[in-house]
């Protein structure tokens, strides 16, 4: 088997593949046999893989000493697709994004369905969320800013 994972699931023909550099190279080669298309993201380091166990390990320990309070707003996992409703599930999904893959398909999906008419916002310096809503086809009032 080839040390390759499958580290996000952005919709259903859209995932996020990570592997070490030899056996991504045979993947890559194997898919390129294929109808598909990819490209290659500069990334830093192999994120919702396995391979990120020790760095979860360590941020587990430092998460432990902070002051962590349960969401006065809902908030998701898009690694576990599930509502955070306390400060211990808070500290689980935060070490848990770096080893499990982001299924951001499901977890838009489940959330659309909850908060149909709620107005969403978008946090950050990309547009990542308003991309993968519209690939997937959900109707969601984006409101103003």
């Amino acid at each position: 088997g080839l040390d390759v994972w499958v580290a996000g699931r952005n919709g259903p023909a859209d995932c996020v593949v990570v592997g070490a550099s030899g056996d991504f190279a045979t993947f890559v080669e194997r898919v390129g046999a294929l109808p598909q298309t990819y490209r290659e993201l500069p990334v830093t380091a192999p994120y919702h893989t396995p391979v990120m166990a020790p760095v979860a390990e360590a941020l587990a320990a430092e998460v432990a000493g902070f002051d962590v309070r349960d969401p006065a707003v809902p908030v998701w996992s898009p690694t576990g697709v599930t509502e955070v409703r306390t400060a211990a599930d808070v500290r689980r999904v935060l070490i848990e994004a770096l080893t499990s893959p982001v299924a951001w398909a499901e977890t838009l999906a489940v959330a659309a369905g909850r908060w149909p008419d709620a107005p969403w916002r978008e946090c950050g310096p990309s547009c990542s969320l308003h991309r993968f809503v519209w690939k997937n086809g959900l109707k969601l009032d984006w409101g103003e800013a």
